[in-house]
């Protein structure tokens, strides 16, 4: 055999793999079409499907078991923004800070909020 017949073989071999692609493909097509289609939901069903999501987040988080967990690391969050809070006004020298240090404080307050509404949802959250 020489080289030629060689190359022949495999570009026989490809081209039989490539139909054996395009068969799959037109078997596969009907479901990818109905990936496509328009998959809205109903408003009457909305919740329901949030529910479920929010009731397998909870179950892959562990929230019962973990809860704890979760409380102490909000906690230390809240404090070490509090103190971030406190090194950014110690930064400004007793003068008036500069507009980048404003807009830093504003974000660690807006930070210092968020944890404490996933605090307060966490002290609400039923398992």
């Amino acid at each position: 055999m020489n080289l030629k017949e060689v190359a022949v073989m495999i570009a026989q071999g490809l081209l039989l793999l490539f139909f054996i692609y395009l068969i799959g493909l037109g078997i596969q097509s009907p479901k990818m079409f109905e990936n496509f289609e328009d998959r809205s939901i109903k408003p009457d069903k909305l919740g329901g499907y949030f529910e479920t999501m929010n009731d397998n987040m909870k179950e892959d988080m562990n929230l019962g078991k973990n809860r704890d967990a979760y409380q102490d690391a909000l906690t230390q969050m809240h404090e070490n923004v509090n103190l971030a809070m406190l090194q950014t006004l110690t930064k400004t020298k007793g003068s008036v800070p500069e507009d980048d240090t404003i807009d830093r404080f504003h974000k660690l307050h807006r930070f210092k909020n968020a944890v404490g509404e996933l605090q307060d949802y966490l002290d609400g959250a039923r398992a």
